[in-house]
Parts: structure tokens; sequence; C-alpha cells
């Protein structure tokens, strides 16, 4: 709350007060109430960047992703997909399952929820994943290690962001690091400094399919300047203003 943070910097009156959105603020309006209380302010979503003149900057992978992995002796899966599930991934992914099952393609998927009491909200007040099942879902997150084995078994993997999402998700940074093909709903990766046809292609929500095409395709490296910018360490150069860059979307001016 405001006070809380009012209250704090009256403490501290010299220091330099930074704040990082990692959420858009049409889904945390609360979020840009107390931006006149920082020095400086960045955001992950480059349209908040512009409407509310805050400083653009995607988020960051961690150095573990970096790993070199042989992948084609590795491969098992054309696509898989691992995330916390709401009723819109939910839909997609069923879709995409049946799509994938009807041209013979290999997949892994996910479904995570906090509890079952939350499927059973979902399923029986929301009205969410009216046909899904318990067993269909796991109540207990992978380990950081079981998300990178299931990377590394994968020619594919499926990000899905939420409906009015803008920014990109960590899970796209860190699929950067890994130097892993994606398929995102997202089509504001079109404007990245990282994108390539070759590795990123978009997924439709409505008739979500992975074309055999981009399966079969091979990966373009990106350049090590690119890289390096999309690291946690350059991410944190950044917020204390040893770095700064301004290249990483296309705002058309």
């Amino acid at each position: 709350p405001r006070w809380f943070l009012e209250n704090i910097f009256s403490k501290y009156k010299t220091s330099c007060k930074i704040l990082y959105l990692w959420d858009s603020v049409s889904d945390k309006p609360d979020n840009i109430s107390n931006v006149d209380l920082f020095d400086e302010v960045f955001t992950f979503d480059p349209h908040d960047a512009q409407k509310y003149s805050l400083r653009f900057r995607p988020l960051f992978y961690d150095d573990s992703y970096l790993k070199e992995v042989d992948r084609h002796k590795s491969i098992q899966y054309d696509f898989s997909f691992i995330g916390t599930v709401r009723r819109d991934r939910y839909d997609i992914m069923q879709r995409l399952k049946k799509s994938a099952q009807e041209i013979g393609q290999r997949y892994f998927v996910f479904y995570y929820l906090q509890s079952k009491l939350m499927f059973y909200y979902f399923k029986y007040l929301k009205k969410d994943f009216v046909n899904g099942r318990v067993a269909d879902f796991s109540f207990k997150s992978l380990t950081h290690e079981q998300i990178q084995d299931v990377i590394e078994q994968s020619k594919i993997i499926v990000d899905i962001q939420k409906p009015h999402q803008i920014g990109l998700t960590i899970r796209t940074i860190e699929l950067l690091a890994a130097r892993q093909k994606f398929v995102t709903t997202n089509t504001e990766i079109l404007k990245y400094d990282f994108y390539n046809k070759n590795n990123i292609d978009l997924l439709n929500r409505e008739e979500p399919l992975i074309r055999k095409e981009f399966v079969d395709s091979e990966t373009v490296s990106v350049s090590d300047d690119i890289m390096t910018r999309y690291s946690i360490g350059y991410f944190l150069l950044e917020l204390l203003g040893y770095e700064n860059y301004n290249d990483y979307y296309d705002f058309g001016d």
C-alpha cells in the first residue's frame, strides 16, 4: 500500500528507488498508482511503457537455461506444454491435443493447479474445465530440473499468454536462452529483436495447430549480443543504470 511505501521512503530520502512491473496495468491497475514515488519505473509491457511514459524492459533468463543439449539424441516429443491452467489455456490445449492426435504428433502436457479445491471451484462454480477430470491435473508443480528435462526432450514448447497480455512471459525468454523453438499465442513476439520465423511460430487460439514444417525445421542461432541483453545480469545492470538499451521492441516510431 502507498502509506507503507511513503513510510519506508521517508527514512531513506536520498536513496534511488526503482520499480519493475512484471504485470500489465490492465491486470493490476493499482500498480500505476504508486509510480510517482519512484525515481525509475520499468515495465515488461511495451504498451504500458508508451501509455504511462515508463521505461520498457523485457523479463530475463537465468544462466541455467544456457546448457548445451544434443537435441537429436534426446527428443521424445514434437511439442510440450507446462503451465498453471486457466480456462483459456485449457481450452486451447485441449483443441491442440486433438489436432495433434489427428496428425500423429507426440506431446507432453502438464496442467498444474494449486489444489483439488481449486479444480472443483473452477469446474463447478466457474464452469471452467467442464469436461476435465481430476486425473488430468497435477497439484504438485514440476521442479526446475524436471522442466528443463522436458524442454530438452521436446522439439517445440507451447507458450500461451493471458488473453489480453502484451508483454512476453518469462517462459518465452527462458526458451530463447535454451535455443528452443516455440509457438506462442502472443502476436507481439513479431516486434522483438530476437524474433526469427525459423525459431518462433504463432499459435492460433481458435484453431491451434503446430505446422509439420515448423516441427521439422532447424533452429537459427540468435546473436550473442542479443542473448546477453536478456540475461539476468544485464537485466540488473539496466535497472541500476549501468546499461541502457532501447531496441528490444519495434515501437514503430
